[in-house]
């Protein structure tokens, strides 16, 4: 398993095998020290993903980096092989969601 894609694989694997609760509890843990970590608190700007299933959800992070006027960074693929970090238009997006239906989706 030394190359790339064998690690993908197995590390794909894994999370699939992984229960909901699990993936739950471990995102409020995850949440908890993001938030509190001194490199977090002095940020004026964060860059996270928007997650798939089963993989630690960054949401409430997002959201309690919005609502303590940080700017959010999001990795947006514009194709197969080019990823950008968005922030401007997807920050208020992002922020009109989170206010208005309590839920953060990537549209």
């Amino acid at each position: 398993m030394n190359t790339k894609e064998a690690v993908r694989r197995a590390c794909k694997s894994q999370r699939a095998a992984l229960s909901v609760a699990d993936c739950n509890t471990w995102t409020t843990l995850l949440t908890e020290q993001i938030v509190n970590c001194p490199e977090y608190i002095s940020a004026n700007a964060i860059m996270a993903y928007l997650a798939m299933p089963k993989e630690a959800n960054l949401d409430d992070v997002i959201r309690h980096a919005l609502e303590h006027g940080k700017s959010v960074y999001v990795p947006v693929c514009t194709d197969k092989t080019t990823m950008i970090a968005v922030m401007d238009a997807l920050d208020q997006r992002m922020s009109k969601i989170v206010t208005e239906q309590g839920v953060i989706h990537c549209v």
